[in-house]
């Protein structure tokens, strides 16, 4: 039963979309033909409220079976990839494809003056706290 739903719910849609525009249509039509008569003729009002129902159902039936339908085809397009996904061997959760040093992430921190910061600045690039008194950061290398 489960299977190929989205397929199935795409097929619901186009059904339901085809039975609004009959419905609309035959209920535009009687509307014309039941319209009040002058004469032997219908009156130009009925014609047009028969046609507009027509035209405008019509539009109607098509628009709200868009939702429904991309339901069903967002339901396909997770299937197929979850197929993929087990078809190739990859895994399921989504692994980063890179391994970058932890220490290229750590928060910059602007260089302060040794008075401030107790005879230590931050290193510029790693964030490490490195002596004034030495030009160069010895966790990265990063010069000031």
């Amino acid at each position: 039963m489960n299977k190929h739903v989205g397929r199935k719910i795409k097929t619901l849609a186009n059904v339901i979309m085809w039975i609004q525009i009959i419905l609309f249509s035959l209920g535009g039509i009687a509307m014309i033909v039941m319209s009040p008569s002058r004469g032997g003729s219908q009156t130009a009002l009925g014609i047009l409220i028969g046609l507009g129902m027509i035209v405008v159902g019509v539009l109607i039936a098509w628009i709200s079976s868009w939702m429904l339908y991309g339901y069903g085809q967002l339901i396909d397009s997770t299937q197929n990839i979850e197929e993929f996904l087990k078809g190739s061997g990859a895994p399921q959760a989504a692994q980063p494809s890179y391994s970058a040093p932890a220490q290229n992430y750590a928060p910059q921190r602007p260089v302060q003056p040794a008075a401030q910061s107790g005879g230590f600045y931050f290193c510029t690039n790693c964030g490490a706290k490195v002596p004034s008194n030495q030009p160069v950061c010895p966790s990265c290398g990063h010069s000031r």
